[in-house]
């Protein structure tokens, strides 16, 4: 798939039409990690582009490379690669201010999608607010389409990465269950958070070229080819 093509292909997906943005995502995510010398391009060209790398970022839980982005269109999105840190948990319910679409990549992990039973469909909420609606386990594979409003809760298998498609911004802030923890404060965005997501920040060229040499040894990247 030529990257003109890719960038086409996510420019036309509708995401105000759930039912066919779950099919166009699956098809646009599923043909770039079956194209690893596209992906391996898209990698390794991130060293010599200084405002993707500035965009990219370390978490706590979640390492972010920004591989193509949308910063003027109506339907604003992002496409990244997510290389999890092991052994980190998501356990306190929570939803995101955008819908994205994910494709496992290697690893996988165990989703909990919670159904909310008090009445709202969106904004703030408890964990008595929330049953769970269903657990599903996410292979090597698995791709999905998330709502901006819908609360899962997520433990990453070792070595896991995705492909992460985040669409337009649905929420002007995401949500946790506020009685689960006792270190919120407030994002700078105005979203609720923990002391975690204080410790995210943009990633050095160093923890860059670290991250690709984890995605070589994961088989996620078909060469060692960085450009730097």
């Amino acid at each position: 798939m030529p990257p003109a093509d890719l960038a086409t292909a996510l420019e036309h997906i509708n995401w105000d039409n759930p039912r066919q943005c779950a099919a166009d995502t699956r098809t646009v995510l599923r043909a770039l990690a079956n194209d690893r010398a596209l992906l391996t391009s898209l990698v390794t060209s991130i060293g010599s582009d200084p405002d993707r790398l500035a965009r990219c970022e370390t978490n706590p839980l979640i390492n972010r490379l920004v591989l193509a982005e949308d910063t003027t269109g109506a339907d604003r999105w992002q496409l990244r690669l997510h290389v999890f840190q092991d052994g980190r948990l998501e356990l306190i319910p929570h939803d995101h201010k955008y819908p994205f679409a994910v494709h496992v990549l290697t690893g996988g992990y165990a989703q909990v999608w919670n159904r909310r039973t008090a009445g709202r469909q969106t904004g703030p909420f408890t964990s008595a607010d929330l049953a769970p609606g269903l657990v599903t386990v996410e292979p090597p594979g698995a791709a999905y389409l998330f709502s901006d409003s819908l609360v899962h809760q997520t433990a990453v298998f070792p070595g896991t990465t995705t492909l992460f498609l985040r669409g337009p911004v649905r929420q002007t802030r995401w949500n946790s269950a506020t009685d689960m923890h006792d270190t919120r404060i407030d994002g700078e965005d105005g979203s609720p958070t923990d002391q975690r997501y204080r410790l995210s920040g943009p990633m050095s060229l160093s923890e860059y070229h670290a991250f690709v040499a984890d995605l070589e040894r994961l088989g996620v990247l078909t060469s060692g080819r960085i450009t730097s």
